[in-house]
């Protein structure tokens, strides 16, 4: 994969909706691929467009002459001339660094001839996602996504047997920088003896110690759970937050801790990135990221939210089992037709699971 390239319709929203879309994606350009400029809404008329972006910092670009539609004999046989292909390498070079998207007049790509140069944009090894609302986008990614979530899921079922979140906040917090059989000795030792912030804010330092060695950094952890349980008591009349800001505000905890809690603790829909989400969807080539808070920025926007659950445990169970840091298991891969590693390295699996599994139809479960 080369990079990511995003198309989007200007449909009927309003400009302040497009300037946020364009924000939260850190979009620098537009290319408008309409063939001709103009709208029945005055927002999207050439001249107030650019205006409007202009004064947000975000270039704008006409391009209907070599992109847009309308083409005598079909715009799929237009693909085919030289014209075209000039100007989708026009569109790589200006994208070579920097978050560009594509717009045209239709919400939905697959009604649009963006589809057509989205189709040789990935050709070409570009990850192209169509943006369709504030929390919807379409695209390559997604129709892998999909089949890496059915083809795990089908070896991998979901425990969901998690304490409540104040146990998974804690056992979150010893698993930092220690080894999951350790993070549990430690968990069970502790919990045995101090079940609630209460309890725990009330316990000795030592005590809490000599329970959690297992985990390592314990005099370190020590003090931060101790820290963790007198402010959910003081701060937060003794429950654990349920959204990401105040938990940030907890002593230790990190985004990924954080969402470790919003998803195991309270069920609600978010992607913890550890190293085996980091390094899987990197291996895989569906993001091309270097650190963990690049891949979840990555995934959440590009992850269709109803995967967000079980994304993380299904790639923690993979990485253990077959997507190892070292010396993976490629042959016994249950997507090796989605992996850019094994299609690089032309790795050829000695045996293919014999379900594989097949993306919607376009246009449905985005």
């Amino acid at each position: 994969m080369i990079g990511t390239i995003w198309t989007i319709g200007s449909s009927d929203r309003k400009i302040e909706e497009l300037i946020d879309l364009l924000k939260a994606y850190r979009i620098k350009s537009l290319f408008d691929v309409r063939r001709f400029p103009t709208s029945k809404f005055p927002q999207f008329k050439r001249e107030n467009l650019k205006e409007a972006l202009g004064a947000e910092g975000i270039g704008y670009t006409w391009m209907g002459k070599e992109l847009g539609g309308y083409r005598k004999g079909g715009y799929e046989a237009y693909t085919e001339t030289g014209e075209f292909s000039a100007a989708i390498k026009g569109i790589e070079e200006m994208a070579n660094g920097r978050n560009i998207i594509l717009m045209c007049s239709e919400r939905l790509p697959w009604r649009c001839h963006r589809r057509f140069i989205a189709a040789s944009l990935e050709a070409r090894g570009w990850m192209v996602v169509h943006i369709i609302d504030k929390d919807r986008t379409y695209g390559t990614i997604n129709k892998k996504i999909t089949q890496i979530i059915e083809r795990l899921g089908t070896r991998y079922k979901t425990d969901w047997d998690f304490g409540d979140p104040f146990c998974v906040l804690i056992s979150t917090v010893l698993s930092q920088r220690t080894r999951d059989e350790n993070t549990r000795l430690a968990s069970e030792g502790l919990f045995s003896h101090f079940k609630s912030p209460e309890e725990l804010s009330s316990a000795s330092l030592g005590a809490i110690e000599g329970l959690i060695k297992p985990a390592g950094f314990y005099r370190e952890k020590a003090k931060r759970i101790k820290e963790i349980s007198k402010m959910i008591l003081e701060q937060f009349d003794g429950n654990v937050p349920d959204n990401m800001e105040e938990l940030l505000t907890l002593p230790g905890v990190g985004r990924k801790t954080a969402n470790c809690v919003l998803v195991y603790g309270f069920r609600k829909p978010a992607i913890p990135v550890d190293t085996h989400v980091h390094r899987i969807f990197n291996r895989l080539g569906l993001v091309k990221t270097k650190t963990p808070l690049e891949t979840e920025d990555a995934l959440r926007k590009s992850v269709p939210k109803r995967y967000w659950l079980r994304l993380n445990e299904l790639m923690v169970k993979f990485g253990k089992d077959i997507c190892r840091p070292i010396r993976p298991l490629c042959h016994e891969c249950m997507i090796p037709d989605i992996c850019s590693t094994i299609l690089e390295k032309e790795v050829q699996p000695k045996q293919r699971p014999s379900f594989f599994f097949h993306p919607p139809p376009e246009g449905s479960g985005f």
